[in-house]
């Protein structure tokens, strides 16, 4: 093929998998877009230099379209999509107009994800004609313009609230992707907190030898997408495990120091100084730096000199990036919260005192958890929060970056009774009851001043293999055990991530305001880029009808955040899932209808006739 011919068949080839290898082998190089997703048997749009700006995007439906007019209109998308990803690319970073015009490829996007799953016939023309299968390629179209968005502004994934542990799912093979953050990518997930924790043990195998053993982690970092963020995790190592080695490093199994402190922190500041991202003995092709790190997990854990220990692990973490932010290990426990703040008052407490009294501030983020059922149990959070709170300030200990909580959820199924809570058997709970819950665990405790949440644990389920609760936390089945629907199947809670992420991402964060919280009837307000959005619900099994004032615009859509189905194998569309409706606005005000399912409530912009501007050019016409 000659350079220049059939070029807007160009523009819909890219990737096959098959070993990494190119579809075509008289693809032009700069039509392969590093980073972008791939999987089996799709092809994706893509960017292809030198187009101008066209036409705005065409409507959400196939409505009208024959299977021979669909080809030439997907042709005329693709190279819409192109060329409006390549002018939000030219944009100034942040700005509206950027906005404006990744709004317009992704709505290209989601059209014809829409029509591949609405319209058979209208795709297999179109792969015919192409060789591009809908939906999915469109689909992993989109998720390679998210990653576009997020790479091009960091402060989106910087500021999101939206992480889970871990984002990855490995081995990702018997999924049928051969990227472990595919499904992370798919559904928003901005922050990772992965499984793989740099121990001291593993990274340095031989304390005789100066040397130190990356390639494990390095292919971890490797793997990680440029759009998101990772928070990496320094300890020794366990006592429980690497064959009983701990007491090399440690003055004793029953304590966290190390025998040699001055070769521990040579080994904490290797680390951060390979994955800081600051041009000095960086790990070859960094993409995503690590700017946050915990120490350890879960202290004490039956250990002692944890407060020792987390003094010389953020002294050393500082030395090597003084603005790496230092994450005290999690204080943990289970509803009901009396039982939490008494763990937390007789095991956790007393770290937080020794730190007082060795001086400073140690650590940038408190990092607590909390899981429970989805019967209210998310609720107690804010009891345990200002308690904690309350303890750590009156010690002068209070966290510059605030808190995180990076494990938070609950489950779907029949999990067996709860290993050392005497009495704890949690009850049966569909998948709808876990997807409902998803959401109050992310708004609620981000209206109590929470930075970000992490569900957990796992994306797909099967952490432990035991048939306890936290086999059932994941978003995607494992494929074993009773009441499993299949290996790779989605439940409803990974379509309400989804959906959450794509109505909140890029709020305000610091604007949230809550307008409600009583007689069971919440209601928050974000701000989206001068846009308000609402996010309501009533935990009372009756409905209860609220008003909202001081709406903008003549609309808003209310979405209900779960699909309408029973389970995430029956959602045929996941663009459409969530069943939505427009309502009008009435002298500022709307009324709505709630029940436990929470809805959100988006004011539509009035759209402007005035047109977009290409780059370099002025509106006045100079």
């Amino acid at each position: 093929m000659k350079p220049g011919q059939r070029l807007s068949m160009l523009l819909v080839l890219w990737l096959v998998v098959g070993g990494g290898a190119a579809c075509s082998q008289d693809l032009p190089p700069e039509l392969l877009v590093p980073g972008a997703p791939s999987r089996p048997g799709t092809r994706q749009i893509v960017p292809t230099p030198g187009a101008t700006m066209a036409g705005q995007p065409g409507g959400t439906t196939a409505a009208g379209l024959t299977a021979g007019s669909a080809v030439i209109q997907f042709q005329r998308d693709v190279e819409r999509f192109n060329s409006h990803l390549r002018m939000a690319k030219a944009a100034p970073a942040g700005s509206a107009l950027q906005f404006r015009f990744f709004q317009s490829a992704r709505e290209i996007a989601e059209k014809w994800i829409d029509i591949g799953y609405e319209h058979s016939d209208i795709a297999g023309a179109v792969a015919s004609a192409t060789g591009f299968i809908l939906p999915r390629g469109a689909e992993d179209s989109l998720i390679a313009l998210e990653q576009t968005i997020g790479e091009l502004n960091p402060e989106i994934p910087e500021n999101s609230p939206f992480g889970f542990h871990p984002a990855a799912v490995v081995p990702p093979f018997p999924y049928g992707s051969d990227d472990p953050y595919s499904f992370a990518k798919e559904i928003g997930v901005k922050w990772d907190r992965p499984m793989v924790y740099f121990f001291w043990i593993l990274v340095q195998p031989n304390l005789a030898v100066n040397e130190f053993q990356w390639d494990r982690f390095d292919r971890l970092i490797a793997s990680f997408p440029r759009s998101m963020r990772m928070m990496g995790n320094i300890a020794l190592g366990s006592p429980r495990a690497e064959g009983g080695r701990y007491t090399e490093y440690a003055v004793s199994p029953g304590s966290y120091l190390p025998k040699d402190e001055a070769a521990y922190q040579t080994f904490v500041k290797a680390v951060v100084e390979r994955y800081d991202g600051d041009g000095t003995g960086d790990m070859p092709g960094l993409g995503s730096p690590i700017r946050v790190w915990q120490v350890d997990n879960e202290p004490p854990s039956g250990r002692s000199d944890y407060a020792r220990f987390l003094y010389l692990t953020a002294t050393a973490i500082k030395e090597a990036d003084p603005n790496a932010l230092v994450m005290i290990g999690g204080a943990t426990g289970q509803p009901p919260t009396a039982a939490y703040l008494g763990g937390f008052d007789r095991t956790f407490l007393p770290i937080l005192e020794d730190l007082a009294k060795l001086g400073g501030k140690p650590f940038d983020i408190f990092d607590l958890h909390w899981y429970g059922d989805a019967t209210g149990d998310y609720l107690g959070v804010k009891e345990v929060l200002e308690h904690i709170r309350e303890k750590v300030d009156a010690l002068g200990l209070t966290p510059p970056a605030g808190y995180w909580i990076t494990e938070m959820g609950t489950y779907s199924g029949n999990p067996l009774p709860f290993p050392g809570i005497p009495g704890y058997d949690p009850a049966a709970q569909t998948e709808k009851q876990q997807a409902i819950d998803l959401v109050k665990r992310f708004v609620y405790p981000l209206s109590l001043g929470v930075s970000k949440v992490f569900p957990a644990f796992g994306l797909n389920e099967g952490f432990k293999g035991d048939g306890g609760y936290f086999e059932f936390t994941g978003l995607i089945y494992e494929g074993q055990g009773e009441g499993d629907l299949g290996r790779g199947v989605k439940k409803l809670g990974y379509y309400t991530y989804r959906k959450m992420v794509g109505v909140l991402e890029g709020s305000q964060w610091q604007s949230l305001r809550t307008l409600r919280q009583d007689g069971g009837v919440h209601l928050y307000k974000f701000t989206n880029r001068g846009r308000g959005i609402w996010v309501a619900w009533n935990d009372l099994s009756s409905e209860a009808t609220i008003e909202i004032d001081q709406v903008k615009g003549r609309e808003v859509v209310i979405t209900r955040a779960v699909p309408a189905c029973e389970a995430g194998r029956d959602v045929k569309n996941p663009l459409t899932a969530c069943p939505s409706e427009r309502v009008a606005v009435k002298r500022g005000k709307v009324s709505v209808t709630l029940d436990q399912v929470p809805v959100y409530i988006e004011e539509q912009p009035v759209l402007s006739r005035t047109r977009a501007v290409p780059e370099g050019r002025s509106g006045n016409g100079q």
